[in-house]
């Protein structure tokens, strides 16, 4: 059994105004940006294992009826939701205990929307938060909350691509933080 006790947050925000979201969508088309969400949110250690991602109802209706493959799709919900490729729980912390018990989870990311972004931000065993700037000036109306940097620390900036740069922040009090 894992001793894992956390999980990422991971998110592409406008860089203009760090907004997530347009009419249940993202306002944005960015392969790059894509790509990226795809092989950290599928990168594992051991090949056995799977990594989870977490969502509100919203942002898995926003995938019109799809799931995002090689990935346990875990959505958090009071709705009923009828497909079995799908874990449904009513809390989010229901979701975890379940998570950190699965021997076959490797990594935990909640990947939106809005609201849930807001609560797990606050949570305590949110200890990595991985951001996508993306320079471009759409129109949103959801967005990402703002980051605590009482909490949180930016210990790494990169380009993922020409429009693109992505934001580590860990937990000053975490498994990564070493002075």
């Amino acid at each position: 059994m894992s001793n894992r006790k956390f999980f990422s947050i991971i998110a592409g925000i406008c860089k203009k105004n760090k907004g997530i979201g347009f009419k249940g969508d993202l306002p944005w088309k960015n392969s790059e940006d894509l790509k990226y969400f795809r092989k950290v949110t599928t990168l594992r250690l051991d090949e056995k294992k799977m990594n989870a991602v977490i969502m509100g109802r919203k942002t898995l209706e926003s995938f019109k009826g799809k799931i995002l493959p090689d990935r346990m799709n875990v959505c958090i919900t009071s709705n009923n939701i009828n497909d079995e490729r799908i874990l449904v729980f009513k809390e989010f912390n229901e979701a975890l205990q379940y998570l950190y018990r699965d021997p076959i989870i490797e990594n935990i990311f909640v990947i939106g929307g809005e609201a849930l972004f807001k609560y797990a931000i606050e949570h305590p065993d949110c200890e990595e938060i991985l951001i996508n700037e993306i320079d471009n000036d759409v129109f949103c109306d959801t967005f990402f909350p703002q980051i605590d940097d009482k909490r949180f620390m930016l210990s790494g900036t990169s380009k993922v691509a020409s429009d693109i740069e992505n934001h580590r922040y860990i937990l000053k009090r975490s498994r990564f933080f070493t002075l």
